[in-house]
Formats: C-alpha cells, sequence, structure tokens
C-alpha cells in the first residue's frame, strides 16, 4: 500500500516527537504489533528517593519514562542541570527585559522539560529555553497565559478541575470543526480532566475529519490562535499537575485515524492545503515552546494492512533511544489503551463509560458519505 505524503507526514511528525524526547538510550522502538504493556510506574516514595540519587543522564531518562521523576526531590546533578539553564536564561533577560518568563516558564518543571528534550545537556537546553523565550514573545503566548490563569481561578488555585476551556469566542466554533476530547464530555463546566493511570493528561485527536472549510469560513488566523491556546493551557495544567503530584506528568494521546486519507490526492482543495500548512507551521512552534510532554502517542483506526506496514517505517525513522512511545494499532487497540488508561476516562467508542464526544460523530457522518 501507498502512503501518501500526509500519512506519512504525519507518522514521521509524531515519530520526531518520540525520538526528541529523552528516554532509555538501550531502548527499541516496537513493532506495530507488538502490544506489551507500558513501563511499570514508580510510586511517589520511590520516585522521591530514585530521584534524589539520580547522577547521569540514563537516571533521569529512566524515571522520565516511568513518570517518576520527581519535581520535589532532585538530586545535586539534575538540580546543578537546572542552576546552569537558568544561570543562561537570566543573562538573556538582563539584555531584553521584555523575555522575562511568566512563572510558569521560569519554574523548575519547565526547565526540566527543557532539558529531558536535550538528553539532559545543559548547553542545548538553555539554547532552546532562551529561543522559547523569543518565541512565546513574538507569538504572544505569554498574554495566552493570563487569559488561561484568569479564565481558570478555581483550578489555578488547588480546585481539580478546570474553570474553562472556552477561552476565546471562536473556541467552541472551532472545536466542532476540528475537536479534542481531554475532559469529561458529560458537564458543561466545572471541566474534569481525563487522566491515565500515571495521573498524565488523556488527550484524544480525531484528525481524519479535520474540516479545512469549515475551519476557513471561521478563519485561519483564529484557528491558529486556538491551537496556541490549547497547547499552552495543556501545558501549564502539565505543570500544574506536576507539581501537586511530585512527578513530572505528560500527555498520553489518542489520535483516531478513521477516514485519514492515506492515498495520494493531488486534486486536494487550496483550502485543504492552506489549513496543512498552517497546522505545519503552528506545530513547529509548540515542538520547540512545549517540549517533553509526551508519555505516549496511541495511532489507532489505520488499516490492518497499514498498520503493519507503519511498523518498519518507524523502525527506520526514529532512533533506538525513542523507546516506547508510539503505538500504531487497526481497529483491534482496546486492550493496549485499557492497559493506560481506566475505562472511566474513555468515551464508549473506545471500550470506556464516557458518552462519545463530537469527533466520533463527524467520523460516522463521514463514513455515511463514502
Amino acid at each position: 500500500m501507498e502512503i501518501d505524503a500526509d500519512g506519512l507526514n504525519l507518522i514521521k511528525a509524531v515519530a520526531a516527537e518520540a525520538a526528541r524526547e529523552s528516554v532509555p538510550v538501550a531502548a527499541e522502538v516496537p513493532d506495530a504489533e507488538d502490544n506489551a504493556p507500558p513501563p511499570a510506574p514508580v510510586g511517589d516514595g520511590e520516585a522521591d528517593e530514585r530521584s534524589a540519587a539520580a547522577s547521569t543522564p540514563e537516571d533521569l531518562a529512566a524515571l522520565l519514562m516511568q513518570v517518576g521523576l520527581s519535581t520535589r526531590k532532585k538530586s545535586p546533578y539534575l538540580q546543578g542541570l537546572i542552576d546552569a539553564v537558568r544561570s543562561k536564561a537570566d543573562a538573556a533577560v538582563s539584555k531584553d527585559g521584555s523575555l522575562k518568563p511568566s512563572t510558569e516558564a521560569a519554574d523548575d518543571i519547565r526547565i526540566m522539560r527543557f532539558l529531558g528534550a536535550n538528553k539532559w545537556d545543559a548547553a542545548a537546553a538553555a539554547e532552546e529555553y532562551v529561543s522559547s523565550l523569543k518565541s512565546r514573545k513574538a507569538k504572544g503566548l505569554d498574554a495566552l497565559r493570563d487569559e488561561i490563569v484568569a479564565k481558570n481561578p478555581g483550578f489555578f488555585g488547588g480546585k481539580e478541575e478546570l474553570d474553562c476551556i472556552y477561552v476565546h469566542g471562536t473556541s467552541k466554533a472551532l472545536q466542532e470543526v476540528n475537536p479534542r476530547t481531554f475532559t469529561d464530555v458529560r458537564t458543561e463546566g466545572p471541566y474534569r480532566l481525563l487522566r491515565d493511570k500515571r495521573g498524565n493528561l488523556v488527550v484524544i485527536e480525531c484528525v481524519g475529519v479535520v474540516d479545512y472549510a469549515a475551519i476557513a469560513a471561521v478563519g485561519f488566523e483564529p484557528w491558529t490562535k486556538e491551537f496556541f491556546t490549547f497547547n499552552e493551557l495543556r501545558v501549564l495544567v502539565l505543570d500544574e499537575l506536576s507539581r501537586r503530584c511530585g512527578k513530572l506528568l505528560l500527555t498520553n494521546t489518542v489520535m483516531d485515524m478513521s477516514h485519514i486519507n492515506m492515498m495520494p490526492n493531488p486534486f486536494a482543495p487550496k483550502v485543504e492545503k492552506d489549513g496543512k500548512a498552517a497546522a505545519k507551521a503552528s506545530s513547529e512552534v509548540t515542538k520547540e515552546v512545549y517540549p517533553t510532554t509526551t508519555f505516549r502517542n496511541y495511532m489507532v483506526n489505520l488499516s490492518e494492512s497499514t498498520a503493519k506496514a507503519a511498523g518498519p517505517l518507524i523502525k527506520a525513522l526514529v532512533p533506538k533511544r525513542s523507546a516506547d512511545k508510539l503505538k500504531i494499532f487497526g481497529p483491534d487497540f482496546q486492550s493496549a489503551l485499557h492497559e493506560d488508561v481506566d475505562c472511566a476516562n474513555l468515551p464508549q467508542r473506545y471500550g470506556g463509560e464516557l458518552p462519545d464526544g463530537i469527533q466520533f460523530k463527524l467520523i460516522d457522518a463521514k463514513g455515511k458519505k463514502k
């Protein structure tokens, strides 16, 4: 089967993200049919103890992969790396005060994410961190941060639920044509976050039913702003939850590939091409600004033949250190997904207890048109 440029680029992008975020050097990327459960979680006490003793990049990478890297008990080695990054950032801010990071961006937790993405190389992490401050300034991300925090006083004041997930006037309209689910759809607020068994945030996206024509009607500029807003909210939530539980938490993403175009389409309309170009440009910014946020990416509901072909492709694209962050499945994925996520945090479509969100209505509607 021939995989078109869009399908290949999507797999490459997800694989690259997995490869970029630090994991044990000796780990292997599984074949598509390898459905082994994820590494055993590290308990709170064990996380503190092991993190306090971590003295090599391999120690830190192993803890990160197990969602056991403590944010409370840092070893002198890790604290030295954090201090080195902060020193470089302080020097940059002293030259340009407009780069001063927000409270969250300046926190040890956020700096740990940059270190993890750079294999615990303080010099490389500092360079990327300072670059991210410049990107935040250029894209107005600190202003988005202020909006999000102001509209969620309860959550950032210690409550479990988000007060608001629709930050802008176009948020709901864009959710209906480019849906993603990360809260319990049964409530209109407060919004209970979906979490996996380790405490990571669960996000469900259905990339094959994004309606680019409808996005264009709302406007690609508002869509881009909404894309940045979601990612800023996501990482603010991850940092806040990490602070509360004392371990660096990540995102567990389910990418439903139903109706994804896996064959070349030379006649794709201009609006679709423009939308994909806007998505690619925005994704490049988020990769730089929000590193080390991925625990696992499930790509599900591919055809069996494509899922099988993708295994060798991933092995060719991703270095050994990328480990077991990317799981590719056909229709038979629920048992593997349930190893990570309880039924209470999954929709009925995935064998869970929650009602199916709007994206599944779009999947069904698109199926009827074929």
